[in-house]
């Protein structure tokens, strides 16, 4: 006898916009109209221009990703249900996708943007992470306000993350990739027991509204987990906004089962506990809530972060 399941069968269409691919439900689409139809808008922005009746169309590509201009120039023209006409310009339309709505990912809470809904979820397949849109919160006037983090100077810590306590405790130290490193060399630590798996150069997909320090997710074992830009979450600068593969390293908190990865270098080392350090000096602007600690070696500073908060 066949398991019984709660899952909604769903029938998506498959598009895609500046390379990435999307879907929406097929019943949302009122129809699918030749990119020859549009009548252009000669200023620049969106909307990028009218159907024969005058319905407004906006591309998804800009609405996504909050662009002034759009490249688009072939595809077509998607006429969506709604209370006002609209319709969606696509590079391409790439047919149907039938599932299960259990197959859709909900997104992580640290990926999720809390102003701004039209990413219902991911599908995750072999080859690719499809992100599910939701038409109804996707308006041109949506918008997505960033938060900036608490500023804070590191504390004269009485107890140091650093020192061993009544068991041998072992970390792994790294570096954040950045294609333009800090003045000071930071180093970052995770429990060994944090630390999943480190994976080669991989293919990060870009996630639309994605809140400050999200660069994207990868297909890990066939889950989409979050890429972090580490630093940024606990308030150093952030690193350069990149799309090229990233070597990455999975790593996951203590009391939750929330994963992330974080882009990091060859530089890897591990360590034993107790380490010889000293109280950091440089003036580095921490997110207290975010950070256990940060401590001076031979030159360089160790930030220990808390990934069970980060990931929250």
């Amino acid at each position: 006898m066949a398991a019984m399941t709660n899952a909604t069968p769903l029938r998506l269409l498959r598009v895609v916009a500046d390379k990435q691919v999307y879907a929406l439900e097929e019943s949302a689409v009122l129809s699918i109209n030749p990119a020859s139809s549009l009548k252009r808008n000669k200023a620049p922005g969106n909307p990028l221009g009218w159907l024969p009746d005058e319905t407004p169309v906006y591309s998804l590509d800009g609405l996504l990703h909050r662009r002034e201009e759009s490249a688009f120039s072939n595809g077509a023209l998607l006429e969506m249900q709604g209370m006002t006409p609209w319709a969606l310009a696509v590079d391409r339309v790439g047919g149907e996708i039938e599932v299960f709505s259990d197959q859709i990912s909900a997104l992580p809470r640290i990926a999720r943007n809390s102003c701004h809904s039209c990413i219902q979820g991911a599908l995750v397949t072999d080859s690719e992470i499809v992100y599910v849109i939701s038409p109804q919160h996707l308006h041109p006037s949506a918008i997505a306000p960033a938060e900036e983090p608490e500023r804070w100077q590191p504390p004269k810590a009485e107890a140091s993350e650093l020192e061993s306590g009544d068991k041998v405790r072992h970390i792994l130290a790294f570096k954040l990739y950045n294609e333009d490193p800090p003045d000071i060399n930071v180093l970052f630590a995770l429990s060994l027991s944090q630390v999943i798996e480190i994976l080669g150069p991989t293919d990060i997909t870009p996630l639309p509204y994605s809140p400050p320090g999200i660069l994207g997710m990868i297909n890990w074992r066939n889950r989409a987990i979050p890429v972090v830009d580490l630093g940024r979450k606990v308030a150093l600068p952030p690193l350069l906004s990149y799309r090229r593969p990233a070597r990455m390293l999975i790593a996951r908190a203590t009391t939750a089962p929330d994963l992330m990865a974080i882009p990091v270098t060859m530089d890897l080392r591990g360590g034993r506990l107790p380490i010889p350090h000293r109280e950091c000096d440089y003036d580095l602007p921490l997110n207290p809530m975010l950070v256990r600690g940060a401590y001076e070696l031979d030159g360089e500073v160790l930030v220990i972060p808390d990934l069970d908060h980060v990931l929250s």
